[in-house]
Parts: C-alpha cells; structure tokens; sequence
C-alpha cells in the first residue's frame, strides 16, 4: 500500500535539523512518500543527502535511497510589508523512495512522479 505523508509548515519548524532528517527518512524507509509545506533548508537538503548515502552503503539489499524534488511559487504572496522581509520560500518539497519512484520530473510549475513496484 503505498502512503502519502503530509508534514506542516509548523511541524516541521518545532524539530530541530536532526529530528527533521529523523522524521524523514524514517518516513521513506517504509515506502512512504513525504510532502513537506515549505522547503529544507541547505545545510538540511545536503544532511539529507549524506545520511541517504551512509545508509545506502550500510543496507543497500533494503533502502534503495531517495528522490527528492521542490516546487516553489514564483510570486509569493505578501499579505503586508513585514512578509517582504522573511526569508521563507512558498512551495512545497516531495521526498520518496526511489525503490517506488521510478520517475521524479521537475517542472517549473509542477512535479512529476512515476511511481512502480518496488525494486
């Protein structure tokens, strides 16, 4: 059964980087697929990328590692003239298991995913 994983914009703000690289790979290493509110920060989206490597090292008969991609608005809404001045990016980012996406295609206003049996 696959399973489509929503994590908020607040929840994901109350964890600290550790917890948050945690909570997703605990999330993709049982198939699910992650829709995260917002995106990753750098430092985050590069700490995802080397524990994904570490693991796939350690276990590769199991974890088949991730594939992530982001979509962002291209005009964030500003409600007042403080919104002009914060540094978060609208949009969302999706991470999946690459053992179930076959395909991940980013477009500039969307994202595309083949998903297959696992591998």
């Amino acid at each position: 059964m696959l399973k489509i994983r929503y994590v908020s914009h607040s929840r994901l703000n109350s964890l600290n980087t550790k917890s948050r690289i945690d909570l997703i790979m605990g999330h993709t290493k049982n198939n699910d697929i992650v829709i995260i509110d917002g995106r990753l920060k750098s430092r985050e989206e590069a700490e995802l990328i080397r524990r994904t490597m570490t693991d796939l090292s350690q276990n590769f008969e199991v974890f088949h590692g991730i594939e992530m991609a982001a979509l962002y608005d291209i005009v964030p809404k500003k409600n007042n003239i403080l919104d002009i001045f914060k540094k978060e990016s609208n949009g969302i980012t999706i991470i999946g298991p690459a053992s179930i996406i076959t395909e991940m295609k980013q477009h500039p206003d969307h994202v595309e995913l083949k998903l297959g049996k696992n591998k």
